[in-house]
């Protein structure tokens, strides 16, 4: 009777290995769509008595893939958050953008990057405008037109300028809104790291769960930032997160299971860390909108200032006098004198009805090449400085950030590939797996089921 019991007792923990493994299968189909689902396996090992017991349950994650898709997500924010902006910037200017990779096809000729509606067209209009008036300075509808245009060509210059100053705040309000969320996550590693370190200070490796919940949320943290990640030396389960400052010094943002101080902007410089320190965020979409707004915004909106200078400074010396707002020499602040009107408008020097040397001047500028080390505010015509420096160079960066997007999205969908590969679920292979646990199950459950009836029959005759 003694063996009888023992063989009993032997299968039952083989009963039970089996319906661990079933139940380990049958959430592995629950979660077959869950992309941060790693495919777990119940590690069965025979005993010596002919049984069978569960030594652990493992994960098919494989670290160093989690890595890579890091890096690659840092990457894909950075290059999504500079398009992001770059493409608004494209749609405020209103001009026909070239967006080809050759840069000579990009700067082949104003021509190609002209608009009926830009600046472009209204330094166009307004030149022309001039150009028309010196042929007839006499006729009041000319002069109208030239001051028409040229009230137009301010109102452009001062919307482009607002639209540049409220795309600056509203990236300015996302940075603020994502470096939040890049806290957020912080803490909720920090959380899952005590968590983790609870269940497996008895069973390391166990809280496989909870390992899947925090490499997604270091996921979401990498496509905000560029973070280094690495086991913790205390053990347990745990990862510590860092970064680093201008220096390279590591800078440590979660350690164990605390966040090392709090994650912070402004004025285009981040800090983090205990105690707080200027970090170097090169990665994510926070990096990828610091850029275009430290670089790219602020850039296109000194650019629109100069033109600004350069245009009211040229055209009141032509003018021989305020056309132009002396004072308004930003995008921001160019207007045209409320003294300007049809009946006092210049148009030649001599104050004759019939001169046009002031209006000829005024057109001429148009034509006119400026050189900054003669202490111009541009170099090259205005239209051509605006097409080059403004209209070419947002195409050439939309271009590139395209192609860049291209390759990081190819090498990342490959990457994700290999992952689901290794770690995903697979229904056919899984499927099987069911099938030999759950017939092995049922082998074993016969098995007690005979003992049973022997172990019965012996009670009864004894």
């Amino acid at each position: 009777m003694p063996g009888i019991l023992q063989s009993i007792g032997v299968q039952a923990q083989s009963l039970n290995a089996q319906s661990n493994a079933i139940n380990t299968t049958g959430k592995n189909l629950a979660n077959i769509n869950n992309p941060n689902y790693s495919r777990e396996r119940v590690n069965l090992v025979s005993t010596t008595d002919g049984g069978a017991v569960v030594t652990s349950v493992s994960s098919a994650r494989n670290q160093i893939l989690d890595s890579q898709i890091m890096q690659q997500l840092s990457s894909q924010g950075s290059l999504n958050g500079q398009q992001d902006i770059a493409t608004t910037i494209q749609s405020f200017l209103g001009e026909r953008i070239n967006t080809a990779a050759d840069s000579s096809q990009a700067a082949s000729g104003s021509s190609a990057n002209s608009s009926q509606s830009g600046l472009s067209s209204a330094l166009d209009n307004f030149f022309n405008a001039f150009g028309q008036l010196a042929s007839d300075p006499s006729q009041s509808s000319y002069k109208q037109a030239a001051i028409s245009a040229a009230q137009n060509l301010a109102t452009q210059l001062n919307s482009l300028n607002k639209s540049v100053s409220q795309t600056s705040a509203s990236v300015t309000a996302q940075i603020g809104t994502q470096t939040q969320q890049a806290q957020g996550y912080l803490q909720t590693t920090a959380d899952l790291n005590g968590q983790i370190a609870k269940i497996e200070v008895n069973a390391p490796g166990s809280a496989l769960d909870l390992r899947d919940q925090r490499q997604a949320a270091l996921e979401k943290l990498s496509s905000l930032m560029n973070v280094s990640v690495a086991n913790s030396p205390e053990g347990l389960g745990q990862v510590n997160v860092t970064t680093t400052d201008a220096a390279g010094n590591t800078v440590s943002l979660v350690n164990d299971t605390k966040t090392q101080g709090a994650l912070s902007y402004a004025a285009g410089t981040f800090t983090a860390g205990n105690p707080a320190t200027p970090i170097v965020v090169s990665g994510g979409s926070l990096a990828g909108y610091n850029a275009a707004s430290t670089g790219t915004l602020a850039t296109l909106s000194a650019n629109l200032d100069d033109i600004s200078n350069q245009l009211v400074t040229s055209v009141n010396a032509a003018y021989g006098g305020n056309f132009f707002v002396p004072a308004g020499t930003t995008s921001g602040t160019i207007a045209v004198s409320n003294a300007i009107n049809t009946s006092n408008l210049k148009t030649g020097a001599s104050g004759d009805p019939g001169a046009n040397d002031i209006a000829t001047a005024i057109s001429n500028l148009a034509n006119t090449t400026f050189v900054t080390a003669n202490g111009d505010k541009i170099s090259g015509t205005l239209s051509d400085y605006y097409n080059s420096q403004v209209v070419t160079t947002i195409g050439q960066k939309i271009s590139s950030l395209t192609s860049q997007q291209d390759t990081n999205t190819l090498v990342y969908n490959n990457l994700i590939s290999q992952r689901q590969t290794e770690s995903g679920v697979s229904t056919d292979e899984e499927a099987s797996n069911l099938m030999v646990f759950q017939q092995s199950y049922q082998g074993i459950a016969r098995v007690i089921s005979v003992m049973d009836t022997l172990l019965q029959t012996l009670v009864t005759g004894l």
